[in-house]
């Protein structure tokens, strides 16, 4: 299973021919650029034909702004949203 933690320093990729890890990387930049970097602790991970994000923000709303931007890239993938709303704090 391949997993991507955010860095600052990683360019936006082409979503043509992505193994595991680009893919993974790809849909990290595409979420919290879609959520303002409101996801704490964002983990995507990608094993084969499943994407599972994990983390915590603070709203429902932040978290399904995640899983349509997820959507937006897996073309057909199965997506696990296992985000944690905690609420403001």
């Amino acid at each position: 299973m391949k997993s991507h933690l955010w860095s600052a320093d990683e360019s936006f990729l082409d979503d043509d021919g992505l193994d595991d890890d680009a893919l993974a990387r790809r849909i990290t930049l595409c979420v919290l650029a879609r959520t303002g970097r409101q996801i704490r602790n964002l983990r995507v991970d990608v094993d084969g034909e499943e994407v599972r994000l994990t983390g915590n923000c603070s709203t429902f709303y932040c978290k399904q702004l995640a899983q349509q931007a997820a959507m937006d890239i897996i073309h057909g993938l199965a997506l696990s949203n296992d985000l944690q709303v905690h609420g403001n704090r």
